[in-house]
């Protein structure tokens, strides 16, 4: 059986905030994971045979591209992402437990989460993403792998002391007037090597830019099931999550492998 040497460096900084309602993370990868990401979407952009993924998608956006579980996984990467998905459900509950006044103990729970879709974003000049969620999954995610210089290149002279948000991805919780204690918009700023985790149903956009560069991402979509575990009994109960737990998805399908014709002379 083939086994592929995954890469397992720490990040370099991993954060969870509650900016606002729900949670997000903020992780900041090992330079080896983002150069080995950057090679393997180098690689699927460069091969005309890469299926699109655009139908499915919201992006304003020519080149959506399917990654395969099996991408990852010939890159190193496929145990590093898993890893971050589970942590951050594990992390998630935790919170959730204590803000009711309660511990949260992982040997109490049964957890198990999967990535059920992924793709390579190649935004351009004016691509952008209008605001969205993501269905059929409880859990989304970004990283960034290259991004050109677009900050202020526009030159607009009634806007000099404004802030650029050009390429930024914007989350949106509520509306909240200027005045609230509350913050309803978190911005963030792209920039290679950084992964975002948020809840899959958190709205969210990305602002286009203008001039060259290209902007790369990978996303994907992640499901879980959490159940309580009576170590006792043997028990489990139904917590939070997917009850439904998908077996087959398109990300865990084999590629279509080349077949070389062969002709007789």
């Amino acid at each position: 059986m083939y086994i592929k040497e995954q890469i397992m460096p720490e990040p370099k900084d991993i954060r969870s905030k509650r900016r606002f309602g729900p949670i997000i993370t903020e992780v900041e990868l090992h330079d080896d994971i983002t150069n080995a990401l950057i090679k393997m979407t180098d690689t699927l952009i460069e091969d005309k045979k890469t299926k699109s993924f655009g139908k499915h998608l919201a992006g304003v956006i020519d080149k959506e591209l399917v990654i395969h579980k099996e991408d990852l996984y010939e890159a190193g990467c496929d145990d590093f992402f898993e890893r971050c998905v589970q942590n951050y459900v594990i992390e998630c509950i935790a919170k959730k437990m204590y803000d009711q006044g309660l511990n949260f103990n992982t040997d109490d729970y049964d957890i198990t989460s999967s990535i059920n879709a992924c793709w390579v974003v190649s935004q351009y000049e004016n691509e952008y993403n209008p605001i969205h969620d993501h269905v059929g999954c409880n859990i989304s995610a970004v990283l960034y792998l290259k991004v050109p210089d677009y900050k202020d290149r526009r030159k607009i002279d009634s806007k000099v002391d404004k802030q650029d948000h050009d390429g930024d991805i914007n989350f949106v919780y509520n509306i909240t007037p200027s005045d609230s204690l509350e913050t309803g918009v978190v911005k963030f700023t792209a920039k290679p090597g950084f992964l975002i985790i948020f809840p899959s149903n958190l709205l969210h956009s990305v602002y286009p830019f203008i001039g060259e560069g290209e902007r790369r991402s990978i996303s994907f979509n992640a499901v879980y099931t959490a159940n309580t575990f009576n170590k006792e009994t043997r028990e489990r109960k139904y917590f939070s999550g997917n009850q439904l737990y998908p077996i087959h998805t398109q990300y865990t399908s084999k590629k279509q492998k080349k077949i070389e014709k062969k002709y007789n002379v």
